[in-house]
């Protein structure tokens, strides 16, 4: 007798944990005639499929955002380097980066502007966009030291479990081409004053 009850015990106690997990499984709707055991088959195989639909959509996004021509990275809750497209690796000129090994992105970008616009992001679970003149140093002993400066944009945005994105924009070529264009109109006005005062006087 004390076996017996012992075994129905344990009986109702797996059964209300089957409730449970089935309440928590919230997958589709199944036929309220199917035993538990049914229903849990089911709806796990319901899951397996929703799973690998999520998989394939996060694979479609990346691909769409590596031809980008846009530069966007992500990074995790401790500001991990958890992924970026190849537009971005060549702006912001990361090398030895392996999505497998997650890295501080301050160690891999020395950008203090960059990581304050993610963190403001953040914590304000509001986008930020800031604008910055961001510095690149040549580290390369072979090649003579030289410094690059780009006119960058970042568009940051928070995600879900603390993780952000950032879109970057690079604005050097707009910059540069509305200095070329002062440039010469003012050498235009320079060359044209020379005869315009001749002929006035």
């Amino acid at each position: 007798a004390v076996g017996i009850g012992f075994v129905l015990l344990q009986q109702v106690s797996l059964h209300q944990q089957l409730k449970k997990l089935l309440g928590e499984l919230q997958v589709g709707s199944l036929k309220q005639g199917l035993s538990l055991w049914s229903q849990l088959r089911r709806k796990l195989l319901q899951s397996q499929q929703n799973k690998q639909q999520l998989e394939e959509t996060l694979q479609t996004w990346q691909q769409i955002l590596q031809v980008a021509p846009l530069a966007y990275l992500q990074v995790d809750e401790e500001n991990q380097l958890h992924w970026c497209n190849q537009e971005a690796l060549s702006l912001l000129k990361i090398e030895n980066w392996d999505a497998r090994e997650p890295r501080l992105l301050l160690k891999l970008v020395r950008s203090y502007e960059l990581d304050r616009a993610i963190e403001q992001a953040r914590e304000s679970q509001q986008p930020k966009i800031k604008e910055w003149v961001f510095h690149w140093s040549n580290e390369d002993l072979n090649q003579p030291e030289r410094e690059q400066s780009l006119t960058l944009v970042a568009h940051a945005f928070p995600l879900v479990n603390g993780h952000v994105g950032v879109f970057l924009e690079n604005r050097q070529p707009l910059l540069d081409l509305t200095q070329s264009r002062d440039l010469w109109l003012s050498d235009l006005t320079h060359e044209l004053k020379t005869p315009l005062t001749s002929i006035q006087l």
